[in-house]
């Protein structure tokens, strides 16, 4: 007889997540051999919830630190494979059949993924390709109170498993909610590390997704000063000047958004969110020239991206399916 397969524990952090937390078990039943929940003071339904799936359900007071919290449903796991999975997701079937098959070989110690995140009314989504499954063995641990980060170690694979990110389409008020929750994390972090563009780009990125455009354009701005002209650190931080472009659209600058736009595509000039944006440009102009240009290399990055995820790294990408406004 051959080797068993190996064991999957898929582990979650929660706090209230009644509503959306059934989905996202069931979309790993039968994938997952272990589920670990740790629960961070839910007042809800959550931990019954997890508890008739059969979850193992840990209590930790919420300490305002994911990395921390996460690091801890990753000690209390017993799989071979380690899973992470958040409430507001969910796992295709046909992700969920390519990890496990992917699981099977030993040359590979650390998954990547796209997680994709329909906006509300499904005219937009976004996708980014991020470190989700790792053998345990690894000792794989997160870092980073907020927007938290896989130490990325062992030998690396990607596989075309999507993971569907439903946390763009919660009511207004709970988008608020989490609004304000993590702007208070990540201007707590600037403040203890005030030389990381890490920080100002994901304050960016949070006052953009409430409209506050012109604050959203300072603060992308201040992280990529803080990148002292690194091309590396300017690729790293590259959707700064999405965000930049992005809100000098909304507030009727073109000049400005199109300067954004040459600015990113200096640094990759296959950043398919700078030619979205650049689109618009020329859209709004009725510029006949540009709108040719930036619209077929963004169809063409589109296509690419449809046919090869891996391609375009771990840039999180804002415009895929989006149209021209």
């Amino acid at each position: 007889m051959g080797e068993p397969p190996p064991t999957i524990s898929v582990c979650m952090i929660v706090k209230n997540e009644e509503d959306l937390l059934p989905q996202a078990l069931a979309s790993v039943k039968g994938f997952a051999d272990e589920l670990i929940v740790v629960d961070t003071g839910s007042t809800d339904g959550t931990v019954a919830i997890a508890e008739a799936a059969k979850a193992k359900v840990y209590h930790h007071p919420w300490e305002h630190d994911f990395a921390r919290h996460r690091n801890q449903s990753l000690d209390y796991a017993g799989g071979d494979w380690l899973f992470v999975l958040d409430a507001d997701e969910t796992l295709t079937e046909q992700g969920a059949a390519a990890l496990k098959q992917a699981a099977l070989d030993p040359a590979i110690d650390v998954i990547s993924i796209p997680v994709v995140s329909p906006a509300a009314g499904g005219e937009r989504e976004s996708s980014h390709n991020s470190v989700r499954m790792f053998r345990r063995r690894t000792g794989i641990r997160y870092a980073g109170a907020v927007h938290n980060e896989v130490d990325h170690r062992g030998r690396a694979t990607f596989v075309p498993a999507r993971l569907i990110h439903h946390g763009y389409n919660l009511s207004r008020a709970r988008m608020r909610a989490k609004f304000e929750r993590t702007a208070g994390l990540l201007r707590r972090e600037m403040e203890r590390d005030p030389a990381d563009p890490k920080w100002p780009h994901y304050l960016a990125v949070s006052l953009h997704t409430e409209n506050f455009f012109a604050e959203a354009r300072t603060e992308a701005r201040r992280s990529l000063d803080l990148c002292a002209g690194e091309p590396a650190a300017l690729s790293r931080w590259l959707p700064n000047y999405y965000v930049i472009a992005s809100a000098e659209l909304a507030l009727g600058d073109l000049a400005q958004a199109e300067r954004a736009c040459r600015e990113a595509l200096a640094v990759n000039s296959d950043y398919l969110d700078a030619w979205a944006v650049l689109t618009s440009v020329a859209f709004k102009r009725d510029d006949l020239a540009l709108l040719d240009e930036a619209a077929g290399r963004f169809r063409m990055l589109v296509e690419a991206y449809r046919q090869d995820p891996r391609r375009f790294g771990h840039t999180p990408l804002h415009t895929l399916a989006q149209l021209p406004q």
